[in-house]
């Protein structure tokens, strides 16, 4: 063996490619899955450049068969390996059936990833195609022929270890090929790499995600906040520079409606927000009416809020925004007048909030710029929070499209984003002009 594992290897390749110069700004990192990604993830890190993956499905005579007849991409695009095909007798027009079974499986892949990562575009761009270990170029010689057929710039391929004849044969179809690893007796794979365990899905999609993160370049942290005989779990996500803070409360519910969350926070973090994410901790004996009324849920706000301007400013008051999701918003609103003695409010947004079933002396004390977004096709809830806005002295309903749940889609994320940042940006308070200082690090007794 020569790799620990993958994410080893790819820190080698990533040092390999660097060898030469590239066009950062018009480079995408292109993982062959599921085995690519965490090598091709190391890469697009080092180079802070974004990674997509291939979405493809081979053709094969058989399931068990190693003969590749061709590849169909999630562009509908087939690409047969017709010289092969020719030499083992067949016709094109035999392949219908081989061709609509890889159509099917890929169309299960599209489903599983690109509901929350829709592809990147490709065109004009320079293109690092990554996959960790081939010992056969036909596979690799027909994704080329596709990438070139979709007009990007230069194609650069990159493996940690592939065999010699292989290597020879890429450099002529791409512009570059780097290798860290060319042994004269090739062998498997797997035989390369110390740990070489199956990369299942959920791995694809964490690496996607945290490439998302630092393409922010916003930093991540983790932190438990005490209270009572609990711990409030949070994400700290901080851009580089940070011209105003925001708490971001919302309840676990269904993990389906919930899907694009942390994205909403990634979306704030790039328009320079820092943001203090997380769900409140809800008791299973607490029904809807006793959430509301106790103040189990609104001290945690309280909670989070202390800790923020205790931890991340050196500003008396920091200022603060507060969006909250359905029951969150409902504890902010109640939290708001005592939230005042510890941070300067600059705004409130509720999402997808029934301010309307809180007590009317809580509402009466909401005298911050408040933004309820709710759905317009909801006519019942758009008019109860209609009337929500008249008791509110400074406030505005806005509506979004879909009957989805808010952060169920990518669609309805990207919506109610550009909703909060709009609100947050007419509202922050520009201390002369300049960005909140950080404080230089988190407590000890939270950092990870």
């Amino acid at each position: 063996m020569f790799f620990h594992d993958r994410s080893y290897a790819g820190s080698l390749l990533a040092n390999k490619i660097s060898e030469n110069a590239l066009d950062l700004d018009n480079t995408i990192v292109l993982a062959i899955p599921n085995g690519g990604v965490p090598i091709a993830y190391e890469i697009a890190k080092k180079f802070k450049i974004p990674l997509d993956v291939l979405l493809y499905e081979k053709i094969k005579s058989s399931p068990n068969s190693n003969i590749l007849l061709g590849i169909i991409f999630e562009n509908n695009r087939t690409l047969l390996n017709e010289n092969l095909i020719k030499k083992l007798g067949h016709e094109i027009s035999d392949l219908s059936s081989y061709s609509l079974k890889s159509t099917n499986n890929l169309h299960k892949k599209c489903q599983i990833l690109r509901k929350e990562y829709p592809p990147i575009p490709w065109s004009k761009k320079d293109i690092i195609l990554i996959d960790d270990g081939h010992s056969s170029s036909d596979f690799i010689d027909l994704i080329i022929s596709f990438l070139k057929t979709e007009s990007v710039g230069k194609i650069i391929f990159g493996t940690p270890v592939a065999e010699k004849e292989y290597v020879e044969k890429l450099s002529r179809v791409a512009d570059r090929v780097e290798v860290v690893l060319i042994p004269p007796d090739f062998g498997f794979i797997g035989e390369w790499y110390e740990d070489f365990l199956e990369i299942d899905n959920e791995i694809v999609k964490d690496l996607l995600s945290e490439c998302s993160l630092l393409l922010s370049r916003s930093k991540v942290d983790h932190v438990s906040i005490p209270l009572d005989d609990f711990q409030i779990e949070c994400d700290v996500i901080a851009p580089e520079k940070v011209k105003s803070w925001v708490v971001f409360a919302s309840t676990k519910g269904d993990l389906k409606k919930t899907l694009y969350k942390k994205d909403f926070a990634i979306n704030l973090s790039k328009e320079s927000y820092g943001v203090l994410m997380f769900d409140l901790v809800c008791k299973k004996e607490n029904n809807i009416g006793n959430l509301l009324n106790s103040s189990m849920l609104s001290n945690q706000i309280i909670a989070a809020t202390k800790w923020l301007a205790q931890n991340m400013s050196d500003e008396v008051y920091l200022p603060v925004s507060f969006i909250g999701h359905k029951f969150a918003a409902m504890a902010i609103a109640i939290a708001l007048e005592r939230l005042q003695q510890v941070v300067k409010i600059e705004s409130f947004i509720s999402l997808d909030g029934r301010l309307d079933l809180i007590d009317k002396k809580d509402l009466l004390r909401i005298l911050v710029p408040t933004m309820l977004v709710v759905h317009k096709n909801k006519i019942d809830i758009v008019d109860l929070n209609k009337n929500t806005a008249k008791t509110l002295p400074n406030s505005r309903v806005s509506l979004i499209s879909s009957f989805q749940g808010f952060f169920e889609t990518q669609i309805n994320c990207d919506e109610v984003s550009k909703l909060s940042i709009e609100w947050l940006d007419n509202h922050y308070l520009k201390l002369d002009q300049a960005p909140i200082q950080q404080k230089s690090s988190i407590l000890k007794e939270h950092a990870l």
